[in-house]
């Protein structure tokens, strides 16, 4: 989707190669709250590419430790670290009403310079650990550039317009929500009815989503 030149260099975080950077810096509390936070430009080198699978298993605790791990020095720490403060942040978010949905993200498989086929990627730890922290990302360049009177363009997601149509939908399936648009009751719900596994469960979560997206 990128020019060569970026995509397989410039932007690139090639092992052991510095690259330019503008970095984001913040405190995550235990509570999952953000607190002091900076923006600066850097110059950072990549210790160890790894991949998502290994290092979502081991997170888990489903799989051994990625071996280049343990070649650099303090990085098992690290990770455990940005875990611990991914999920944290992940725990809030949810907390104040974010919507569990799942998606679908497809992954392209290469042979050679030719695309072969796009299979799915299986989220895990590792995949939350950089959605989390991202979403934490945005929320201090936001507030970044607004203390500094600088513009930007964000994204409003406004009140879903078939919120009674979820709404019905609950009651036929015995959960009542309230009348006006609440996104911590409707997350509770949502995770209710993963939990039950019920057959409905994918209906429910398939006209949630489309509400979510209504404008």
């Amino acid at each position: 989707m990128l020019p060569e030149q970026l995509s397989t260099d410039l932007t690139s975080l090639n092992e052991n190669d510095d690259r330019d950077a503008i970095v984001i810096e913040y405190v995550v509390a235990e509570d999952g709250s953000v607190g002091a936070s900076d923006v600066c430009e850097a110059v950072v080198r990549n210790r160890a590419k790894l991949a998502y699978s290994s290092l979502g298993a081991w997170l888990q605790g489903e799989g051994p430790m990625p071996p280049k791990i343990a070649d650099v020095p303090g990085l098992e720490a690290n990770l455990r670290q940005q875990d611990h403060a991914a999920q944290a942040l992940k725990k809030r978010r949810h907390e104040m009403g974010a919507l569990t949905l799942t998606t679908i993200e497809p992954r392209p498989v290469f042979e050679d310079d030719t695309l072969r086929d796009l299979v799915e990627l299986q989220r895990s730890r590792a995949t939350e650990l950089i959605e989390d922290l991202m979403v934490a990302s945005n929320g201090v360049v936001a507030r970044f550039l607004a203390d500094h009177g600088l513009s930007s363009l964000r994204r409003v997601v406004r009140v879903p317009e078939k919120w009674p149509r979820i709404v019905e939908l609950a009651a036929q399936l015995g959960y009542r929500l309230p009348e006006d648009p609440d996104a911590v009751a409707l997350e509770g719900w949502l995770l209710r009815r993963r939990a039950g596994r019920s057959g409905n469960t994918s209906r429910s979560l398939a006209v949630c989503h489309q509400a979510a997206r209504a404008r």
